[in-house]
């Protein structure tokens, strides 16, 4: 078998094992979830309780998307006082964060499935390169 099919095969399997952990294994939804409870513990204690936090679902997305009134100041804060910005952003695992009445900010983030694909592949080509320079000298012309 050449050399490139067997790299192939590795990678298509690497990609399939990370579409199973997001889809069918419900990982992806669980973490988005979680990413939602914490966004929505952050506003409980800011005690603005019209406004509103979701993740998108279809397709899954690591922004968080506020609704809601809410001035420039809670928003954005001041100096070294973060509004909610700044507190929904500095959950780990958020992208970055919307407000429905300017939503172009979450159309431009990548699916969650793209960014686990991404990070998959990077993995591989990291697996791949570090396993050449360890056996390069010893296995010369073998794969």
């Amino acid at each position: 078998m050449p050399s490139y099919a067997k790299l192939l095969i590795g990678l298509i399997t690497t990609l399939i094992c990370a579409w199973l952990a997001h889809g069918p294994f419900g990982q992806s939804e669980l973490f988005v979830a979680g990413l939602q409870d914490r966004a929505q513990a952050v506003l409980r204690n800011a005690e603005l309780p019209q406004v509103t936090v979701r993740f998108p679902r279809d397709p899954l997305r690591r922004i968080a998307i506020l609704s809601g009134p809410a001035d420039t100041f809670q928003r954005e804060g001041l100096r070294r006082f973060p509004g909610i910005n700044g507190r929904i952003s500095g959950i780990p695992g958020v992208a970055g964060i919307a407000w429905e009445d300017d939503p172009q900010n979450a159309e431009r983030a990548l699916p969650l499935l793209a960014e686990l694909m991404a990070l998959a592949g990077a993995a591989f080509a990291i697996g791949l390169g570090l396993g050449w320079l360890r056996f390069r000298q010893k296995n010369a012309g073998y794969l």
